[in-house]
């Protein structure tokens, strides 16, 4: 009979064990299905970033990644997470925030929060399409916008 309560026990502890890893985010059927890198060059060199597509396994597409721009002499570092995409056949556009660093700008105004949209279209891993991000931060530039291209480094099973 202790040799049956023994095993029950070892048995039920390794049940829970396993349950519990299981819920973590990234272990078993609750973590990311599928993951993309890309690279992106922003208005023919003016800018660049890269991209980190996680496709959760209800379906919703994160974004996190970094978007970098010279601006008037200066680079602009806009790092973001959690933004949410939206993949449709050939079409794909998210939106992002976060806070914006110009590390060469006067003291007060070295930073700004930001948004930015992205749309456009991917296929065999090459993608284009258009951005615009905008600053709150008085001293910057209201927005720009321009064009992006883009080329999936890795992963799969987002994006066209």
């Amino acid at each position: 009979m202790r040799k049956i309560l023994n095993m029950s026990a070892a048995l039920l502890v390794a049940m829970i064990i396993i349950m519990g890893c299981g819920k973590d985010k990234g272990n078993g059927p609750n973590g990311p299905i599928a993951t993309e890198q890309w690279e992106v060059i922003v208005d023919d060199g003016q800018g660049s970033g890269n991209w980190k597509f996680t496709m959760e396994a209800d379906s919703t597409i994160n974004v996190d990644g970094e978007w970098v721009y010279s601006y008037s002499g200066a680079e602009i570092t806009c790092p973001f997470t959690n933004g949410e995409a939206t993949v449709s056949d050939l079409s794909i556009s998210f939106s992002a925030t976060g806070t914006a660093k110009k590390p060469s700008a006067p003291s007060g105004y070295q930073s700004s929060p930001f948004n930015l949209v992205v749309e456009g279209t991917t296929n065999s891993g090459q993608g284009s399409g258009s951005y615009i991000i905008t600053f709150s931060q008085t001293q910057w530039p209201d927005s720009l916008s321009g064009s992006w291209t883009g080329t999936r480094t890795n992963g799969s099973g987002i994006t066209n």
